[in-house]
């Protein structure tokens, strides 16, 4: 009797899925890298991308995906099939970000504007893929074999496809503004312009003369932590040294403009234009050509 009494306290007991505590972080930081890009939507390459704070682009379905697989996670909804589905997520954002890293990008967007280095995101990227797709005993990919083979031909057919995608994208914004144009959107790549007439100089509103004399130009966001950090530093810089003209250079959509001051001029890009550039980013310009590009101002 008591074998048997014990027996059946012991199947009464509900077992304990260790999986879940995986499914509640990755879920968690699914939830909080789609509300970063949200919060913040230019620095992630929202607004800055495509003009409109929330366009239904590419980006958007994703941060839209992420809320949706994150909250599934958390709240335990079909874990058999949002395990997958989730690890085939973080697989494909471990790949943009190894593409970041490689590309040179000090941080990847990923978490809206904070600054993540991209072989950070990309290997964190990498072990939740594997804890979500391996370890879990009930997930489709341990009980279908007809699955695991159609991961396997979407892994190796599907990472070289995005990689060469990506590869594009980023050829679009080498050599100048305009190789980066497209229909709504122009891409920035100021690290190439180095030696290289400033290409948007016509883009500038108000029109400012900057090919005569040697000018900083800080490019920034009116909605990013650090470019608000950095603003004030080269505007107080400028003010010290009078041999320094500063442009500051507010890329669409904008915010309230900042105040003129001594040796500081405030501008913006053309608003008729959508735009994407990694800010803050300091152009320094020397008779209208282009000899240095600062993106660390750590």
């Amino acid at each position: 009797m008591s074998g048997s009494a014990t027996s059946d306290s012991t199947e009464s007991t509900p077992r304990f899925d260790k999986s879940r505590i995986w499914d509640v972080v990755c879920g968690g930081l699914l939830i909080v890298a789609a509300s970063l890009k949200v919060f913040y939507p230019t620095a992630s390459g929202i607004a800055g991308t495509h003009g409109d704070a929330f366009p239904w682009s590419g980006t958007t379905f994703a941060v839209g995906l992420e809320l949706l697989l994150g909250w599934g996670l958390v709240a335990g909804v079909g874990p058999k099939y949002l395990r997958p589905a989730a690890g085939i997520l973080f697989t494909v954002f471990a790949v943009y970000s190894m593409h970041r890293a490689v590309a040179g990008f000090k941080q990847c967007g990923c978490f809206g504007a904070v600054a993540v280095p991209p072989w950070v995101t990309a290997a964190v990227d990498l072990v939740a893929a594997a804890g979500l797709l391996f370890p879990p005993e009930d997930s489709l990919l341990r009980h279908s074999g007809r699955t695991r083979m159609a991961g396997a031909l979407a892994v190796a057919i599907g990472v070289p496809l995005l990689w060469i995608g990506l590869s594009w994208v980023d050829q679009l914004g080498r050599g100048g503004a305009s190789s980066g144009a497209s229909e709504n959107m122009t891409i920035l790549s100021p690290d190439d312009w180095v030696g290289k007439d400033f290409p948007i100089t016509s883009s500038i509103d108000p029109a400012t003369e900057i090919t005569k004399g040697s000018w900083d130009v800080l490019m920034f966001h009116h909605d990013c932590p650090k470019c608000q950090e950095v603003v004030p530093v080269q505007r107080a810089h400028a003010a010290a040294n009078p041999s320094t003209r500063l442009l500051l250079l507010e890329v669409p959509p904008c915010g309230p403009a900042p105040e003129d001051s001594p040796n500081v001029t405030v501008a913006k890009l053309n608003e008729r234009q959508s735009w994407f550039v990694s800010a803050p980013v300091m152009i320094r310009v020397v008779n209208g050509v282009v000899t240095s590009v600062t993106t660390d101002f750590d």
